[in-house]
């Protein structure tokens, strides 16, 4: 996954949606950094939490993965390595 090629760019561009809303960006970075955790998550980005719950619902809206598996976590924290490393 660390070599540039088709597959990292697949899983980044799983975000492409997000672009024209930093704030979920945002939020999706956080929520992956601090493991899932949605306390640590708001208070990081000093949010209440059902804020951070509609943001997380959003985000899974317009990405298309499910956030309440644990595959789509998983993707989910693919794509914003891959994006961090594209």
């Amino acid at each position: 996954m660390a070599r540039p090629g088709r597959a990292l760019a697949g899983l980044a561009a799983k975000l492409d949606p997000l672009d024209a809303r930093p704030d979920l960006l945002t939020t999706v970075e956080a929520f992956v950094r601090h493991g899932h955790n949605r306390s640590r998550a708001s208070a990081e980005l000093s949010i209440h939490r059902n804020t951070l719950d509609y943001r997380l619902a959003r985000i899974a809206k317009l990405t298309g993965l499910d956030l309440a598996s644990p595959e789509g976590l998983r993707l989910l924290d693919a794509a914003v390595t891959a994006r961090a490393l594209g």
